[in-house]
């Protein structure tokens, strides 16, 4: 039985589309997190829903390195 993945500070994951993303802070307050990636030579500060992080990793389109 697979359990629920959390995102925690510093922990790093990669999607095909984008590449690497390091989770740098949680918003507990949006049940989300802030996330750094490279989007071409810029670096890009994304915000994920964490019961968008679990199923992602469910369905393996995220993998958590």
């Amino acid at each position: 039985m697979l359990t629920d993945m959390k995102a925690e500070v510093g922990m790093k994951f990669y999607d095909v589309y984008s590449g690497v993303h390091k989770v740098v802070e949680i918003c507990s307050e949006h049940k989300g997190f802030y996330h750094i990636y490279n989007d071409g030579k810029k670096q890009v500060k994304g915000f994920m829903y964490d019961v968008a992080f679990e199923r992602l990793t469910k369905v393996n389109a995220i993998y958590v390195l």
